[in-house]
């Protein structure tokens, strides 16, 4: 795993694979978010043709939006989480969405866990 920056923005590569990590990683014991497809809604870099060369290169958050796989910094992240100045998740720091959806997940694990039990109480009964 290697820490990359380009244009201002950090990102995290896996080195057996090459490719750049995106959504949640745990690097050093901290989580990180870097930007998914998701959260990039449109195209984030272009062609620009250098001269009469033919030659070019890509230019990058030309347009202003964020970049696939660049880590957010000082911000929340989509999922309701916030990170600090480093990038790293605010430990007990939770945003509303993530504690409706915790909530909501809670609820159903004891619905099923619930309707489990009666089932087998049932099959007891009938056996």
């Amino acid at each position: 795993m290697a820490w990359g920056q380009a244009g201002g923005k950090k990102y995290f590569f896996d080195k057996k694979m090459g490719i750049m990590l995106s959504g949640w990683q745990e690097i050093d014991g901290h989580s990180y978010y870097f930007a998914m497809a998701a959260d990039v809604p449109k195209q984030t870099w272009f062609w620009k043709i250098l001269g009469d060369t033919g030659f070019g290169k890509r230019v990058y958050e030309y347009l202003g939006y964020r970049i696939f796989g660049s880590m957010y910094v000082n911000e929340q992240t989509p999922d309701g989480q916030k990170v600090n100045e480093a990038g790293m998740k605010e430990q007990g720091v939770m945003g509303e969405g993530r504690k409706i959806r915790r909530f909501a997940a809670t609820v159903i694990l004891m619905a099923v866990t619930a309707a489990s039990v009666g089932n087998r109480q049932s099959y007891r009964r009938h056996r």
